[in-house]
């Protein structure tokens, strides 16, 4: 009977590790061909897919696209996504591999490289592609989840008084202690009580795992081998960086007060979750397919609603930094008829 084939995206974030990893599975039919359910998919990772030493031609190849892109600020035309933007499809579109990786040991994976170098992961079984996503991160981002593997720690215990991410900026070092590897390898506990899908994450860490410490193996790195701490440690720092934000929870519970001091309380509930905009059917789209995101506790129990006016007026800093930017198009717009 043939096994059935499972496919990843092209992982060019790959210090996400776990993270993206998971969330890029995807049955692939049996033609062949990489069901993608999106219609196009455009992205540009400046400076390049690799982020290791010594930098190689793809170090800093996908600079020109970002450079051309940035003058043009607000007169982006159709023409251009395809002229400053790259595929991020599933597979290489019919065009053939600058590359191709066999890791030994796993006959059913193979990694194929664009022409950015961007990997494109296919195996047999789910396992083999989550081995292929370790061994790329470990090949492409070794450096980057080195640095993170220790301060990642000072994320998952939350330390009060430490920034995880300006230690591991700083390069330098975090030995943790028992007590802190403990602490982390009790998650396992919680997504064993998960049942089902807590062991296949299980699961999915391990061959992870595997997969960046036959990497290093293969190119005899000194590192110490990646465990599951490492995983978990490294998904927290992320989590904190890019999870964070916020900061007028107190108006907007105030707001939910006032609307039920007006409308009653199942009314004004109702209002404030239409201004949310959770679950929101309007919403522009990038697939057709539905799935559960962000559902709200059947018990409110321990959440206490502020009363209207009797929180200090407070104004977060705006932020000073630089972000990323993403371009949206919605169905309306694109001529294919997806998002």
């Amino acid at each position: 009977m043939k096994r059935p084939h499972w496919s990843a995206l092209p992982f060019s974030l790959a210090e996400f590790g776990l993270v993206l990893a998971i969330s890029a599975i995807t049955a692939e039919p049996a033609s062949g061909q990489t069901a993608d359910v999106a219609g196009t998919i455009l992205n540009v990772l400046a400076p390049g897919q690799f982020g290791g030493l010594p930098f190689n031609t793809h170090t800093n190849d996908q600079i020109p696209l970002y450079d051309g892109l940035t003058p043009k600020f607000d007169a982006v035309t159709p023409a251009d996504l395809t002229l400053f933007y790259k595929a991020e499809s599933f597979g290489l579109g019919g065009a053939s591999p600058e590359r191709v990786e066999n890791p030994p040991g796993r006959p059913g994976l193979t990694i194929q490289r664009d022409r950015y170098d961007v990997p494109h992961i296919s195996g047999a079984a789910r396992d083999d592609v989550m081995f292929g996503a370790g061994w790329v991160a470990a090949e492409d981002r070794g450096l980057l989840i080195e640095v993170l593997r220790g301060p990642g720690r000072i994320a998952a215990l939350d330390a009060p008084g430490l920034d995880a991410f300006s230690l591991a900026s700083s390069l330098r070092r975090f030995t943790p202690s028992v007590e802190t590897e403990a602490f982390l390898n009790k998650q396992e506990a919680l997504l064993k009580r998960r049942g089902r899908r807590g062991a296949r994450v299980l699961g999915d860490i391990h061959a992870y795992v595997d997969g960046i410490n036959a990497y290093n193996q293969s190119v005899g790195a000194t590192t110490a081998p990646w465990t599951q701490a490492d995983v978990l440690a490294t998904a927290s720092l992320i989590g904190a960086v890019f999870g964070r934000g916020g900061g007028d929870e107190a108006a907007r519970s105030e707001i939910l007060s006032a609307l039920q001091l007006r409308l009653g309380s199942g009314a004004g509930r109702a209002v404030w979750d239409d201004l949310r905009e959770q679950q929101d059917p309007e919403a522009p789209v990038s697939i057709d397919r539905s799935f559960p995101y962000g559902s709200t506790a059947a018990s409110s129990s321990g959440n206490a609603v502020i009363d209207n006016g009797s929180a200090p007026a407070f104004r977060p800093a705006a932020a000073s930094g630089h972000a990323s930017n993403a371009l949206l198009v919605s169905a309306s717009r694109s001529a294919t008829g997806h998002p």
